[in-house]
């Protein structure tokens, strides 16, 4: 995708992420894990080697870390966009189970922000 074409400002990060099949039994849950290498509020790119077809539901689980380490861990469901290869997923976020979508923008605005400081000095 054109980064022009972009709705949401996308941020690079090197984060370790575990996702499983939304609909899979509780006592039979399978994890999966993966390297979320980046995201924007509309979703993210997890490379993983375990690649699921498009169309798949899943629920993810990672934690936010900031300076005060106020955000839970954050399980969203989600959506497989598209696949690459064996490398990875295109992820679009459905919802959010244990924080709100405003409280999960805001905490991704904060970070873009910082980076783009950070980057300047």
């Amino acid at each position: 995708m054109d980064i022009n074409q972009r709705k949401y400002q996308r941020v690079m990060m090197q984060k370790n992420v575990q996702f499983y099949l939304a609909d899979s039994d509780e006592e039979e849950v399978k994890l999966f894990d993966g390297l979320i290498e980046n995201c924007d509020y509309g979703g993210l790119f997890i490379r993983t080697k375990k690649a699921l077809p498009k169309g798949s539901v899943v629920k993810i689980d990672f934690k936010l870390e900031t300076e005060d380490d106020d955000f839970p861990v954050i399980t969203a469901l989600a959506i497989v966009k598209w696949v690459k290869g064996e490398t990875g997923l295109g992820i679009n976020f459905i919802e959010f189970e244990n924080i709100g979508a405003r409280d999960f923008e805001n905490w991704l605005k904060n970070l873009c922000d910082y980076l783009k400081e950070e980057s300047s000095d």
